[in-house]
């Protein structure tokens, strides 16, 4: 025996590890986590072989741990066993090593599972009794302290772990283990944490040699100076601008950038990788994924088909009133693909029905989740919640720099070169509700992506048997949860990132919730249709005494989905009666829009325009589920007792589907709309004493404070002042709180002691004046969720006005995404604010600045949106032709061009006090 093993160059301690320690217990990166040869699932089980018993030494017979023909052997080759089997004790290679079989009488085990409670016995045995000489060779050999560490101890960045090197790893696995407990992904875990840490640091390398490479011959063709960014965002590469400090325009600078995360990865043959090793490899890691995307978008968008790529500055606005109000809780970031098709559509609903926004990227087997989703019929949108960014696991670098902006955007916060990108990583951890799941094996590539994403706060689930990081530093985070099933990663990701979810159980036959609201039913789709062009469609919300209601009464006078040809559009009115001790006539119109909101996230349910103009559509699928038309009461019943508890204490709904009923409602409806439009437009700011303030982006933008009155709505567009009062009536102590006039300062200007005083205080003492009705002076902030942004543009001594939808250059000389820099993140910038659109139609519009007749450019988007409004507008002020003389990007686009425009066309702009 001796002899061979010389012949062979190994030692007693190699021979014996090559002959008595099966595939199964070496744990190391030769192969992907998750694999059935690289880490064990679920430890200490019934069929444990190390656990006492007959049963217990047949298996270690089968697996070659004890000899065949008794049990003496037993405790003393698995205490050896034991002492070997540390990925940093086994010989390089070892795992290559040939293994003698099985008995041949022996069954099949395809798994063998470890069990965490040997490892505790043999360290209590050790305390007790000084170790054998061959263990004292081995730590001779071995060097480091050998010291134990607290039981207790804390995890801290900058010390050596479980590795190849450095203090004894046994030692500090089992403070670990002892830390961070059993795994409580759904099947224990393994602790082993120097696999993360030398998994980040290969994989990060990797990654930033990949980038090098794909720069190369960019380089070669394009030229140092050749522009890089991504689509609509001002913010070049997000991610690399968060975490250096650097904007990157040019391939160049992308060079530069390179070097940077080579410098950020820890020299090769060094000591075991630390835990702030690890975490800046992950973040080497995402700057070299997201040079990669900006290479791959040299040559125009390389997404195509269901892909959508990086996310614009104006989506990202759009999506922001989701993130404040509570409507989009949180974001999943899904890498990879469940293992069916079926898999992946359970997962994406269980998301949905949460309201939880999944990013999807990268593939597993060969396959993408969104791609599964995708031949299986669901719709892939911004709108449904299930956003594909792209194939390639690179791509899942543009949730990343979707959090990143946000906060830019909503937080104001600017990256700093001095500070390595901390107050971008802080505002994420703090109010940026993300996490990753990661599904199919892990490789080392996919662990310095994770990595990445744990700098962001973003813990990560998966799937798979991994090392988990549990219960983490002062506040008990978990940070890597593994063995999540797929019909527990939604709840248990809830439970890991602390996210506040509200879902409503509706008794319908349909999923519900936002993330359906987007949903288009398309014309093959079609199992019942309502209004549109083709037939009269309206909604009517009014109230009454409770004695005129009964509640839960819902009534269906004429077809029911179902019972007429398929093809067939049926007329629809849809008619609300509501009581509540406190409801008021000025709240029908609030409680009516909601209408839209409300039947919009039904799955399957595709309802479009309000009042008179409504068309309703149900999918087929939702009617082969059994929805029907007394489902949309239930609906509305449902949501207006939960969402409006305060005001509403009875509904009853009635839906009408024949056409002369219709018709004769109609009238009615009517004449209620435009009552309610003659009492919104006789109330004014002088006409009460009382503002309401919005303080719903805070979450993401602390120091801004909105200031809603009768005449300025929201800046988001969202909320108006009957929106604020309503919103107080229901929640007193909520983000809508009733602001007192007080003394007038200023008319004019429109300053008002009590507004000044609310706002100094809720601002954090940082905005001490507002002015409500001027751009110059002491403007209103912003968050980043407004619709449009009104900037001076001193050489035409006048204001344009630009929608967050438009891409474009503007006469300023920037971009929407470049003003939004400007004005978002609750500053206060003189000549910038950010308005709501309607907002321009209101007779407090600038009026301290000269009004509408200060417009000298807008967007041909908001002129066509607004177009019999504002000329009425117009010549309500005396300038009927004011719009066309205000231009727009077909007119100009710079202000030389402007100039002379406005000069031709003789705006009253030119004529009138100068702004500077």
């Amino acid at each position: 025996m001796a002899g061979a093993r010389a012949e062979e160059g190994l030692s007693e301690r190699d021979d014996l590890a090559r002959r008595a320690v099966p595939g199964e217990f070496r744990v190391g990166l030769r192969k992907p986590l998750g694999h059935a040869g690289a880490l064990p699932h679920r430890r200490g089980g019934n069929g444990d072989p190390r656990r006492r018993g007959a049963r217990g030494d047949t298996l270690l017979r089968q697996h070659r741990l004890v000899p065949p023909d008794g049990r003496g052997a037993r405790r003393h080759q698995l205490r050896r066993l034991r002492l070997l089997h540390r990925d940093d004790l086994l010989p390089r290679g070892a795992a290559d090593l040939p293994q003698r079989g099985p008995h041949p009488r022996a069954r099949p085990r395809p798994h063998l599972p470890q069990d965490t409670r040997g490892d505790r016995r043999i360290a209590r045995r050790r305390a007790r009794r000084p170790p054998r000489d061959a263990v004292r060779q081995d730590r001779a050999q071995d060097g480091g302290d050998r010291r134990a560490v607290p039981p207790h101890a804390e995890l801290r960045r900058g010390e050596p772990l479980a590795g190849s090197r450095g203090p004894d790893p046994r030692n500090r696995r089992r403070a670990l283990a002892a830390r961070a407990g059993p795994g409580r992904g759904g099947g224990g875990g393994v602790n082993d944490l120097s696999i993360i840490l030398n998994g980040a640091v290969a994989g990060g390398r990797a990654v930033v040699g990949l980038a090098a490479q794909t720069l190369a011959p960019a380089l070669s063709a394009h030229g140092e100076a050749r522009p890089v960014s991504f689509p609509d965002t001002a913010y070049s590469l997000p991610v690399i601008y968060a975490l250096t400090g650097r904007k990157i325009e040019t391939l160049g600078q992308l060079d530069a950038a390179l070097k940077t995360c080579r410098a950020m990865l820890p020299p090769e043959g060094g000591t075991a990788p630390t835990l702030e090793q690890a975490l800046a490899a992950g973040r080497a890691t995402l700057m070299a994924a997201e040079a990669i995307e900006a290479i791959r978008h040299l040559d125009g968008p390389p997404h195509t088909g269901i892909w959508l790529g990086p996310t614009g500055d104006s989506i990202l606005r759009s999506q922001g009133v989701k993130l404040v109000d509570g409507s989009m809780p949180g974001i999943a970031a899904v890498v990879g693909a469940p293992p069916s098709r079926d898999d992946a559509v359970r997962l994406a609903r269980s998301f949905q029905e949460r309201n939880i926004l999944v990013v999807m990227a990268g593939t597993t087997g060969g396959t993408s989740m969104a791609e599964q989703l995708h031949e299986a019929g669901v719709e892939l949108s911004w709108n449904t919640f299930l956003v594909p960014y792209g194939r390639e696991l690179t791509a899942a670098i543009y949730a990343l720099g979707f959090a990143a902006r946000a906060a830019m955007t909503f937080g104001g916060i600017l990256p700093r070169e001095d500070d390595g990108g901390e107050g971008i990583l802080a505002y994420n951890r703090a109010r940026v509700h993300a996490f990753v799941v990661a599904l199919g094996p892990l490789d080392e590539v996919r662990i310095a992506v994770a990595a990445g994403a744990l700098n962001f706060g973003f813990p990560v689930l998966s799937d798979q048997a991994i090392p988990e990081i549990l219960a983490f530093g002062p506040e008990k985070r978990d940070l890597v949860v593994g063995s999540v099933p797929l019909d527990r990663m939604a709840e248990r990701a809830i439970e890991v990132r602390g996210l506040k979810i509200r879902v409503s159980t509706i008794d319908i036959p349909v999923l519900y919730g936002p993330a359906f609201e987007g949903e288009r039913v398309r014309k093959g789709n079609i199992g019942a249709e309502f209004g549109g062009k083709h037939a009269p469609a309206f909604e009517f919300l009014t109230s009454a005494a409770s004695s005129e209601v009964e509640d839960g009464k819902i009534e269906l006078v004429g077809p029911d989905i179902g019972e007429v040809p398929e093809g067939t559009i049926l007329p629809l009115a849809i008619v609300v009666r509501v009581a509540g001790r406190k409801m008021q006539r000025d709240f029908e119109s609030i409680l009516e829009r909601h209408i839209h909101s409300f039947l919009s996230e039904a799955m399957g349910v595709m309802h479009i325009g309000q009042r008179d103009v409504l068309w309703l559509r149900v999918s087929k699928d939702a009617a082969k589920a059994g929805f029907r038309m007394r489902h949309l009461g239930v609906i509305l019943r449902s949501k207006m007792l939960n969402d409006f508890p305060a005001i509403v204490d009875k509904v009853e709904v009635a839906l009408y589907t024949e056409r002369p009923k219709v018709e004769e409602l109609l009238p009615e409806a009517k004449a209620a709309y435009a009552e309610r439009d003659r009492r919104m437009g006789e109330m004014t700011d002088e006409s009460v004493g009382t503002f309401y303030s919005c303080q719903l982006c805070q979450s993401y933008a602390p120091n801004h404070v909105c200031i809603i009155t009768p005449e300025r709505l929201g800046l988001c567009g969202a909320y108006n002042w009957l929106d604020g009062k309503a919103a107080h009536q229901i929640n007193p102590t909520g983000a809508n709180q009733p602001v007192e006039k007080g003394e007038t300062l200023d008319e004019v200007k429109g300053k008002w002691k009590g507004i000044n005083d609310f706002i100094l205080e809720r601002s954090n003492k940082t905005i001490a004046s507002f002015s409500a009705y001027s751009a110059m002076d002491d403007p209103m902030t912003s968050c980043g969720c407004f619709e449009c942004i009104v900037a001076i543009l001193p050489d035409a001594n006048g204001f344009m006005i630009v929608n967050r939808e438009y891409t474009g250059m503007t006469p300023s000389g920037m971009n929407f995404s470049a003003l939004a820099e400007a004005v978002g993140g609750g500053q206060q910038t003189p000549g910038f604010i950010g308005i709501g659109t309607r907002y321009i139609l209101s007779k407090k519009f600038l009026s301290a600045d000269g009004g509408l007749k200060r417009i000298v450019w807008m967007t041909r988007e908001i002129k066509e949106r607004l177009a019999d409004e504002l000329a009425a507008r117009c010549e309500e002020i005396g300038e009927k032709d004011l719009l066309a003389k205000i231009a727009d990007e077909t007119v100009a686009t710079d202000g030389d061009a402007l100039l002379e425009h406005l000069k031709k066309v003789a705006h009253p702009a030119l004529d009138m006090e100068p702004l500077l």
